[in-house]
């Protein structure tokens, strides 16, 4: 049986990647939970998250958990500036028990891995290429038989492939992609960024030396597109704008995110 822990959400790592059972967090899923949370209290129909201890190179734990069910609520939690979190400290045998554990944690209830398709074969391929799982082990994790698991993964390596081939071209598209994404871009509402935007100003706010330091390294590269996040995020609420990064003559577009 699992352990019932309180911890802060300041102290939770949310897994990314093949790490995690799903493509990314749904913003409006997350929101949902946030108006949950009235009076900045946790509410006892949320029930509890699964963590797990996170340990460094000599297996000692580091003081932090990293969240195998309940990314969403745990993320509410921090949007919303909680700081007690009741959670179930689970003990995994293995990285594939933990990400087996998520699958199972994540079907058939709230927002279903079963029911999102894209969510679902992101899991699949990870359980096929990162832990070997045979078909019929996958297909018994999602109930789905060995010929539907098959077709998925199949589908998904074809996809990979015209992905791939449609990146040969020399950018004879890049205008049209760029329009779509500058219209993406004008359609966001401010209850869309501000959540993302409150999110960063605090780890910004936890890690001032050392972004600060990185931000200096890298300022000639990068000196426009912090100008631009410095003057977006001092319309956030709390967030007290440092000064300006100068920007060199030529510095040209940035080159990736600002941890990159």
């Amino acid at each position: 049986m699992s352990n019932i822990i309180t911890v802060n959400p300041k102290n939770l790592v949310f897994p990314k990647g093949d790490a995690y059972v799903r493509r990314g967090v749904n913003d409006a899923h997350v929101e949902t939970f946030e108006g949950m949370m009235t009076g900045k209290t946790w509410p006892a129909s949320l029930g509890t998250i699964t963590v797990v201890a996170k340990l460094d190179k000599d297996n000692k734990p580091t003081g932090e958990y990293v969240v195998l069910d309940g990314q969403h609520r745990a993320t509410a939690a921090l949007n919303i500036g909680l700081t007690e979190v009741p959670a179930a400290l689970y003990t995994p045998k293995s990285e594939r028990e933990a990400f087996e554990f998520q699958v199972s944690s994540n079907m058939g209830r709230g927002a279903d891995l079963d029911a999102r398709p894209k969510d679902r074969d992101h899991a699949i391929k990870v359980c096929r290429t990162v832990f070997k799982m045979d078909l019929a082990e996958i297909g018994a994790l999602f109930n789905l038989n060995k010929s539907s698991v098959s077709r998925i993964l199949r589908d998904m390596q074809a996809s990979g492939r015209k992905a791939t081939h449609t990146k040969k071209g020399k950018g004879k598209k890049k205008g049209k992609k760029v329009a779509r994404a500058t219209e993406s871009a004008d359609a966001l509402k401010p209850s869309d960024v501000i959540p993302a935007m409150r999110r960063l100003a605090a780890i910004i706010a936890d890690n001032v030396a050392p972004i600060a330091a990185h931000i200096e390294r890298r300022k000639a590269k990068w000196g426009e597109a912090v100008n631009a996040l410095v003057a977006a995020m001092s319309a956030v609420d709390s967030f007290t704008a440092p000064e300006p990064a100068p920007v060199e003559p030529g510095a040209g577009e940035p080159a990736g995110p600002v941890n990159g």
